[in-house]
């Protein structure tokens, strides 16, 4: 019941966001049933392929 209770309750999602597949399916799903936020992370790699499909994505959310 607390797990039913909780998803009743939560009308918002964090993601941890890399660019990948795995994150944009999520995003896509969650962004019907939450509020939804992407947390990424800038490590120093040396293509920006991961970023530039980020902010892609997060235009065609909004």
């Amino acid at each position: 019941m607390l797990v039913l209770r909780l998803e009743l309750e939560m009308k918002k999602a964090i993601v941890v966001f890399s660019g990948g597949i795995d994150s944009i399916s999520m995003c896509a799903y969650l962004k019907e049933k939450y509020e939804l936020y992407g947390i990424s992370f800038l490590y120093g790699q040396k293509a920006n392929q991961e970023i530039k499909k980020q902010k892609r994505l997060q235009k065609s959310l909004d």
